[in-house]
């Protein structure tokens, strides 16, 4: 962990997953657990806004932050996760960080702003062409 040399410090860390679904990952130093998984039928259920103080209410202990793992998951849990998070450090001013998965840990980097970087570039359909009569 990079962000603060504290041992105890407790983050969220949202990782998407390619099926569209976003996992929460609670960090303390080298301890990971996973706190929850919300696949896109719960996400439309719980609500973005009640995603955050879901996860909070189950993790242990009181949390630092908001971690995303940039580059991984589908292109819509990618936007999300970024705007919980931007949202969240904007209403709660929970500090927010990305988090490159190693291993069994992750290192996290404190940022401003999240924005999502994608795993592969977006497949967009070419327009066709108009026929002129």
């Amino acid at each position: 962990m990079v962000v603060g040399s504290e041992k105890s410090e407790r983050w969220l860390v949202l990782e998407p997953i390619d099926d569209g679904s976003i996992r929460v990952m609670a960090v303390a130093g080298e301890v990971v657990r996973e706190v929850a998984l919300f696949d896109r039928l719960r996400l439309r259920q719980v609500g973005l806004s009640n995603l955050i103080f879901e996860c909070k209410a189950q993790s242990a202990s009181a949390t630092v932050g908001l971690a995303l793992v940039n580059g991984t998951g589908s292109f819509t849990s990618a936007r999300l996760a970024a705007a919980v998070m931007n949202t969240a450090h904007f209403l709660e001013g929970l500090p927010i960080a990305l988090a490159k998965k190693r291993a069994a840990s992750y290192r996290i980097r404190a940022v401003s702003v999240v924005r999502p970087l994608y795993s592969r570039p977006a497949n967009i359909t070419k327009a066709k062409k108009k026929l002129h009569f």
